[in-house]
C-alpha cells in the first residue's frame, strides 16, 4: 500500500483506489471520526497538513500519524465523477484513507472460517493481519459505530506491492475493472457493554437494582476459577469471599427460547481499554454485560430474520441494564470496539 514514498495527491483517484478508505456522508463532522480515534490512541499527536487546498481537488488534507507505520488522511471532498470512477455511493462525499503497510496472513484462511464482518469474502488469498490488520479493524470499528461504510483498497494495491516480478500490465488492468469491495458492518451486531469503576457492589446490592430494571434478574454465581487465575494476584486475601467476582443473568424467556440471557459478569480488572486507561487508573471493576444467545450465533456473518430482531430487542434490555450500573457505580462504559459509551447513549 502506497505509503510516504507515494508522489500522488492523497486526493487523487489513483491514491485513494489504493487506500482502504471511510465513507462519510454530508451530515457527519469530521471531528466526530478523530474523536473516536482518540479512544483508541489517546495520545494521537496534532494533525500536519500534507497538501494543500486546490481548486480542482478540494480543501487542504490532514494526516493523524496513528502509529509508527500507520496514517489518517482527510477529510476529503470526493466528486462526483471520481465516486463514480471509485464504485462509491451517492452519499459517500466525503473520506478518509488509511495509509498502512500490506500485512497479510501467508495463507488464505480456513474453510470452516467466518469472520463477523465478511472480511474472509473480500480476502480469499490471506487476511490482513499485523500493522494493515489491526488499523482495518480501526476503521471497520468506526464504520459500525458511525453507521457507514468502508472501501477496501483495489487488488493489487499498487505496482510496487504485486507479488510477482512478472506481473502484467493485463492483471493492473483487470484489478482496475473489479467492482468496488465495499464493507458495511452490520450496527447491530456489537452488543455487549464493559463498565469500569473503582466501586465494587455486593453481589445482593447489584441483584435488586437489577430487579427493579428487569424482574428476571437470577440469583448471583461465582465466576469460574479459570476466569479468576488471571487476575487472582490482584485480589487481597483479607476482602470478603464474593470480592472472588461473580455474575448475575437476566433470562430473556420472553423473547423466545433462542434469546438466552444477560450475564453480569463482576470481576476485578487490571489491563484496560485505552479509552479507560487514560482517564483512570488500574485497577477498576469490571462490570462486563454480555448477550448469551441460546445457540451461540451471534456472530455469525449473517442472521436469520428471527434471530436479527431477538439481538435488537436483547441489545435494548442489556443497554437500560449497562445504564443503570453506570449510574451506581459512577462507572466509565466502553463498547466492544472499544470506544466510551456515553451515559445519555444507554437506557
Amino acid at each position: 500500500m502506497p505509503g510516504a514514498h507515494d508522489s500522488r495527491d492523497p486526493r487523487s483517484t489513483e491514491s485513494l483506489a489504493a487506500r482502504h478508505l471511510l465513507l462519510l456522508d454530508e451530515d457527519l463532522e469530521a471531528t466526530d471520526v478523530i474523536a473516536l480515534v482518540s479512544n483508541h490512541y489517546p495520545k494521537l499527536p496534532e494533525p500536519v497538513s500534507i497538501a494543500p487546498a486546490h481548486p480542482q481537488l478540494g480543501p487542504e488534507v490532514l494526516e493523524w500519524r496513528l502509529t509508527r507505520h500507520s496514517r489518517l488522511h482527510g477529510p476529503m471532498f470526493v466528486p462526483g465523477a471520481a465516486r463514480v470512477d471509485l464504485g462509491l455511493p451517492d452519499w459517500a462525499t466525503r473520506v478518509f484513507s488509511l495509509v498502512c503497510p500490506r500485512d497479510r496472513e501467508p495463507a488464505p484462511p480456513p474453510a470452516w472460517f467466518a469472520d463477523p464482518d465478511g472480511l474472509h469474502e473480500f480476502f480469499p488469498e490471506g487476511l490482513p493481519n499485523r500493522e494493515e490488520g489491526r488499523s482495518l479493524d480501526l476503521l471497520i470499528a468506526l464504520a459500525r459505530r458511525l453507521h457507514l461504510t468502508v472501501r477496501l483498497a483495489d487488488e493489487p494495491v499498487d505496482p510496487l506491492a504485486l507479488t510477482s516480478p512478472a506481473a502484467s500490465r493485463s492483471a493492473l488492468e483487470a484489478a482496475a475493472e473489479a467492482p468496488a469491495r465495499l464493507l458495511t458492518p452490520d450496527p447491530a451486531a456489537h452488543v455487549d457493554i464493559f463498565v469500569y469503576s473503582p466501586y465494587w457492589l455486593e453481589p445482593d446490592v447489584l441483584l435488586e437494582r437489577m430487579h427493579a430494571v428487569d424482574s428476571s434478574a437470577a440469583e448471583p454465581a461465582p465466576i469460574s476459577p479459570e476466569q479468576l487465575e488471571r487476575v487472582a494476584h490482584l485480589i487481597d486475601p483479607s476482602e470478603q469471599a464474593s470480592r472472588d467476582g461473580y455474575s448475575v443473568e437476566v433470562p430473556l424467556r420472553t423473547l423466545g427460547p433462542r434469546a438466552g440471557l444477560i450475564e453480569i459478569g463482576v470481576i476485578l480488572e487490571e489491563v484496560l481499554p485505552r479509552a479507560v486507561a487514560r482517564i483512570s487508573e488500574g485497577p477498576l471493576v469490571l462490570y462486563h454485560l454480555r448477550w448469551i444467545d441460546s445457540e451461540q450465533q451471534r456472530y455469525l456473518p449473517e442472521l436469520d430474520d428471527e434471530l436479527a430482531r431477538i439481538r435488537v430487542a436483547a441489545g435494548l434490555r442489556l443497554e437500560r441494564l449497562a445504564g443503570e450500573v453506570v449510574r451506581l457505580t459512577s462507572g466509565t462504559a466502553v463498547d466492544e470496539d472499544g470506544f466510551l459509551v456515553s451515559p445519555h447513549q444507554l437506557g
